[in-house]
């Protein structure tokens, strides 16, 4: 028993908490799913399609259909898009196998969180796109592109290989870019959109 007869008091412990959680973007409700194309192993439709949209800003996005934070990155566009409705832009959302179950069908699924006709969807099986993207860009192997955009200012052509990006975002944290946030990408096609 503690001098004076009293009872010893417990101190309080500190209570710990676990640091905030990083913030999920906005999710949109999803529309309709999209045609979603299959591409071929060196890319060829999507270069000619890209090329042939060269008068107008273009954005590729490089996603796992079954990563949240991927249909958080296509939510995140396809508000802009809705924002920007007479905005002469083309995006090219580049489906593609990261995550064990991603597949073409988890790609139609994923293609309604961005149903919009200014978005051409493609099935990247080869993962075509993440590997030029990721010999262009700042990524240190083994980090390949994907969960990410480039956003291309107008008059920019793929010749051997894709031209220097107006844009860079990604969403994991590797420190080489910004997040994807609808803000970002707006402020962007503002300055190049029509």
């Amino acid at each position: 028993m503690p001098a004076g007869g009293g009872q010893q008091q417990e101190t309080p412990k500190p209570k710990l908490e676990a640091p905030p959680a990083p913030k999920q973007p906005e999710i949109l409700q999803p529309g309709e799913p999209q045609v979603v194309n299959v591409l071929s192993f060196n890319g060829a439709e999507f270069i000619k399609a890209f090329n042939a949209t060269a008068d107008r800003p273009r954005i590729i996005m490089v996603l796992a259909p079954t990563c949240g934070h991927c249909i958080g990155a296509a939510s995140q566009v396809r508000k802009v898009l809705e924002e920007m409705p007479a905005a002469k832009v083309k995006v090219f959302v580049m489906w593609t196998p990261i995550m064990a179950n991603d597949t073409r069908s988890a790609a139609v699924s994923s293609s309604a969180y961005i149903p919009d006709p200014r978005v051409e969807q493609y099935w990247d099986l080869w993962n075509f796109t993440s590997k030029v993207l990721t010999q262009q860009l700042p990524y240190k192997d083994p980090e390949i592109a994907w969960d990410m955009l480039v956003l291309y200012k107008p008059h920019l052509i793929w010749r051997e290989g894709p031209p220097e990006p107006t844009l860079f975002l990604e969403n994991r944290g590797l420190k080489i870019a910004e997040p994807v946030k609808a803000e970002t990408v707006k402020a962007e096609l503002e300055k190049w959109a029509q």
